[in-house]
């Protein structure tokens, strides 16, 4: 599991540049769990700007950068929008799309396109960069009795008790909402018509969701993505990144479903058929048996 030194601080009331990683590592090995090892990144936002799509082309994309007060000609991509935005990368005269690789990240691919404010866009963004991290490396094995470690938060809780440092409260990362209980299923509300059902209670233990009548779809955000990328996630666009960034961030898993994709207006929680069949993300048709635990729309 890769953890971010910086996102870990967020939880700690204390500046993670004054920490002596190798001394924090060494204790964590000792008294918590092996760290596999550690690394120092960067991130040289001097060479990075941002572009706006202006035109595309077969072979060529046209951005123009606020920042330079110019036009860059980059190499046509598929996934390019006119009037998205995309991190961009100067490499001697010319410019080439900015990869995950470039901000820290494991995966293969370009960066996505990305959500920023206008008043940023000419380079204030640099302002909120993370231009320094440090990256751990924890061997999971190490903790799977510590089921409270496998977040940052989870982590920061046993930095803060190792270098007597003031542990923040989770008031101040999360919102409050007033939670109904039901045994197997909750029933469809005006404030919140889709009802849940769970035909499986020794499996799934707990099932909650929450209702949103509209939300506007957005690419990444920058620093999230940035996040992300760096302890091995693929970021795609701010509505899966929020689920990814709470889960890793506080250790609760999320999914977010379209409505309007849920006719039945309800979620069902239950055993797969024998042979039913579901189509994965990348296509991939995969059989499944009575034993496999599925969360479906009602079909």
């Amino acid at each position: 599991m890769k953890l971010s030194v910086a996102w870990i601080f967020d939880h700690i009331d204390a500046d993670w540049k004054t920490v002596d990683i190798a001394h924090l590592v060494k204790l964590f090995n000792e008294k918590t769990a092996e760290i596999e090892g550690y690394e120092k990144v960067s991130f040289n936002k001097d060479i990075f700007f941002i572009g706006q799509i202006t035109q595309l082309e077969k072979d060529v994309c046209t951005a123009h950068v606020p920042e330079l007060k110019t036009d860059a000609q980059l190499p046509y991509r598929k996934d390019a929008h006119k009037n998205s935005l995309y991190l961009i990368k100067k490499e001697n005269d010319s410019f080439v799309w900015a990869t995950i690789a470039d901000l820290n990240g494991a995966k293969d691919g370009l960066f996505p396109a990305i959500f920023l404010e206008k008043d940023l866009l000419a380079g204030r963004w640099k302002e909120f960069a993370e231009d320094q991290d440090v990256i751990l490396d924890i061997d999971n094995k190490s903790i799977t009795n510590r089921p409270d470690l496998w977040s940052h938060r989870g982590i920061a809780r046993e930095v803060a008790a190792l270098l007597d440092l003031p542990f923040k409260p989770i008031d101040e990362f999360i919102a409050h909402k007033t939670i109904k209980h039901y045994e197997k299923k909750a029933p469809s509300l005006q404030a919140h018509p889709f009802g849940i059902k769970n035909d499986n209670p020794v499996l799934c233990k707990r099932f909650a969701g929450l209702y949103f009548d509209h939300i506007e779809a957005r690419d990444c955000y920058l620093w999230m993505a940035h996040r992300l990328a760096k302890v091995g996630n693929r970021p795609i666009d701010l509505l899966v990144d929020t689920t990814n960034y709470v889960m890793l961030d506080i250790s609760q898993p999320l999914h977010a479903f379209d409505a309007a994709k849920l006719p039945s207006k309800e979620i069902i929680i239950r055993l797969a058929k024998n042979k039913e069949k579901l189509e994965l993300l990348d296509n991939q048709v995969i059989e499944l048996s009575s034993h496999d635990l599925v969360i479906t729309d009602g079909k």
